[in-house]
């Protein structure tokens, strides 16, 4: 049986558990401090029964306040994340999430305000249930 796209339910399972972490996820550039989801990709299957997919998705922490309050949404988010069985997905039977590499960015926006930018990116193995 041929491994079905996990792309989307990936996203879904995220968000699901960032929000339930208590972390302010929107994509409303107004608002602030937030965390985005982006960047959700997926490779092919990664085994010979081709059940097990590798995705990798980012999850960006920004602020306009400072870098601490960047950085604690982010130590937050990667606490939420990492390990296995941190996520569930319907038809998926495990999913393991590991952190590749964390990058910060800071930007000016409009009026001159300081953005703080902190980037994770993810992977995530995730396992089909073909029960």
């Amino acid at each position: 049986m041929a491994a079905k796209s996990a792309e989307k339910q990936l996203r879904k399972a995220v968000i699901a558990a960032l929000k339930a972490a208590g972390l302010p996820v929107s994509k409303d550039e107004n608002f602030f401090p937030r965390i985005e989801l982006t960047e959700v990709t997926e490779s092919g299957s990664i085994d010979k029964g081709d059940d097990v997919r590798e995705l990798g998705f980012v999850v960006e922490a920004i602020s306009r306040a400072n870098y601490d309050e960047a950085s604690d949404l982010c130590d937050t988010a990667e606490a939420t994340l990492v390990g296995q069985g941190t996520v569930t997905m319907p038809d998926f039977k495990s999913v393991d999430i590991y952190k590749e590499l964390g990058t910060e960015i800071n930007e000016v926006g409009d009026a001159d305000i300081l953005i703080i930018r902190r980037r994770t990116q993810y992977r995530a193995n995730i396992s089909q249930d073909n029960q």
